[in-house]
C-alpha cells in the first residue's frame, strides 16, 4: 500500500488551477457510447478514468489520450456486457447502463462498487429505465437489461435529484427518438456540463417552465470536442487547506459554483475576491467559527467537502 508522509505546520500560498471535474468527465465518458467520434479536452488523469476507457474499449470504442485530451472513435459493435471486476472498481460504472440500452437495446452487468462507504443503492436508475421500456432481470448482483423494441420517449418524475439516475436518465434519453421529461431532475454543475456535452452531439435539451428537462433524443448522435469544466470540489479544498495553515491563494476555477464553500469560508473570516475564472483567499490570523455546516443537494454545501 502507498504511504504518503505529510510535514504540516507551513503556511500554503501561490496559484493553482482546477483539474477537470472528475464527477463532469465520467458521465461524459458514459455518454460517449452513442457517438461516433468524441474529444474530451481537460480531461483529470485519475483511477476512475482508466476503468471508464478499459470499458469502453470493451465496448468497441478506440480510446485515444494524448495528455489532457481524449480522442474517442468507434470502430465496431463491440461486447454487449460490461465484466465485472470493472463494474466493481467504481461506482460510476453503472451510468454505461443508459447508454448501452439505447444504442443496442441489450447490456448485462453487475451492481457497481468502488465505494469505501458501501455499496450505493441504484433502485432509481432501475425505475427510470423501466419506464423508458427497459426489461431488467436481477439475478443476485447480476442485471440483464434488455429494450426489446427500443427505448421510448417518457415522462418520468425521480422521487429525490439523484445525480446519477439524472445522468442516466439524460444518457439514455438523448439517444432515443422522441421527447423524455424529466421532473425532479439533480442540478450540479456537473450535469449542466454532461447537458452541454449532449447538446454538442445533437441533442436537444431544454428546461420547461416548471424547471422540467426536455429531451429530444436522435438514434444516433455526431459526437463533438468539448472541454470539461473545474473540478470545485478539488478547487474548495486548496482554498480551506490555505485557510487552515493561514495563506493566501489563488484558484483558477468556476466562482459561481463554489457559492456555499465560500460563503462558509467568509463567515470563518477568510477575505475572498473572484472574478470570472478564479478565486483568490486570503486567511486570518486567526479563523472564525463558521457555525454549523448542513450538506444538501446543490447548489447546497457539498456532501464530498465536507468530509
Amino acid at each position: 500500500m502507498r504511504a504518503y508522509q505529510i510535514v504540516g505546520g507551513n503556511r500554503l500560498a501561490g496559484t493553482v488551477t482546477a483539474h477537470g471535474a472528475k464527477n463532469a468527465v465520467l458521465p461524459i465518458l458514459s455518454a460517449a457510447v452513442l457517438c461516433r467520434r468524441t474529444v474530451i479536452e481537460n480531461c483529470p488523469t485519475l483511477s476512475d478514468v482508466a476503468v471508464s476507457c478499459h470499458i469502453l474499449r470493451h465496448l468497441g470504442i478506440a480510446v485515444d489520450r494524448q495528455q489532457s485530451t481524449l480522442t474517442l472513435t468507434r470502430t465496431d459493435e463491440g461486447c454487449r456486457d460490461i465484466p465485472v471486476e470493472w463494474m466493481r472498481a467504481m461506482r460510476s460504472s453503472i451510468l454505461f447502463l443508459g447508454g448501452m440500452l439505447a444504442r443496442c437495446g441489450l447490456v448485462t452487468l453487475s451492481r457497481p462498487g468502488g465505494c469505501s462507504l458501501g455499496g450505493r443503492p441504484i433502485d432509481l436508475h432501475l425505475l427510470a429505465m423501466r419506464q423508458m421500456g427497459a426489461v431488467i432481470e436481477e439475478e443476485g448482483d447480476t442485471l440483464r437489461c434488455a429494450a426489446p423494441h427500443g427505448l421510448h420517449g417518457a415522462a418520468v418524475r425521480l422521487p429525490y435529484p439523484s445525480v446519477g439516475a439524472t445522468e442516466n436518465l439524460l444518457i439514455a434519453a438523448a439517444g432515443t427518438p422522441g421527447e423524455t421529461a424529466i421532473t425532479g431532475a439533480a442540478r450540479e454543475p456537473e450535469i449542466t456540463d454532461l447537458i452541454a456535452y449532449l447538446q454538442g452531439c445533437g441533442a436537444r435539451i431544454e428546461t420547461d417552465a416548471d424547471g422540467a428537462l426536455l429531451v429530444q433524443g436522435r438514434r444516433e448522435l455526431t459526437g463533438c470536442r468539448h472541454t470539461v469544466l473545474p473540478d470545485r470540489i478539488e478547487a474548495a479544498t486548496y482554498l480551506a487547506a490555505a485557510a487552515m495553515t493561514g495563506g493566501e491563494i489563488t484558484v483558477f476555477a468556476r466562482p459561481e459554483h463554489l457559492a456555499a464553500p465560500l460563503a462558509a469560508l467568509r463567515r470563518a473570516g477568510c477575505r475572498i475576491t473572484a472574478d470570472a475564472e478564479s478565486v483568490s483567499l486570503t486567511a486570518p490570523a486567526r479563523l472564525l467559527g463558521m457555525g454549523s455546516i448542513v450538506t444538501l443537494p446543490y447548489p447546497g454545501f457539498p456532501t464530498d467537502l465536507q468530509a
